[in-house]
């Protein structure tokens, strides 16, 4: 099963275009913080309706979730070089709450590594 889940920020805004028969595709990267020291760049692309909706809600810096599959595509350049590219084609995306959605100032955020220690069992 090929299935990508992704959660990250979108590093510019969408690059909407129409190939030579007509069809609509979007191209974008998500940045995926993987901590405080790392984050993952991952290219992806969405087409038609899914472009569509892309380019008209989702600007650099969204947050932007969604599922899709990795596909690895193969070209040649005008050297004739063989070239690679290995991408996400998006087919569902969503719009994760905003950070500052979350806890209020009476609740404030703790990480589960802090609540550990108040757990009764």
């Amino acid at each position: 099963m090929n299935t990508f889940c992704f959660s990250g920020n979108v590093c510019k805004d969408i690059e909407l275009r129409m190939t030579t028969s007509g069809k609509q595709v979007a191209s974008f990267s998500i940045a995926i913080n993987e901590g405080k020291d790392k984050t993952e760049f991952v290219n992806c692309v969405a087409w038609e309706k899914t472009a569509e909706l892309l380019n008209q809600y989702v600007k650099k810096g969204d947050r932007l979730s969604g599922t899709g599959r990795i596909q690895t595509r193969k070209w040649e350049d005008q050297q004739g070089n063989t070239k690679y590219a290995t991408e996400c084609v998006v087919t569902q995306f969503d719009f994760p709450p905003k950070r500052n959605d979350g806890p209020t100032a009476q609740e404030p955020f703790r990480p589960a590594d802090e609540m550990e220690d108040e757990i009764p069992w």
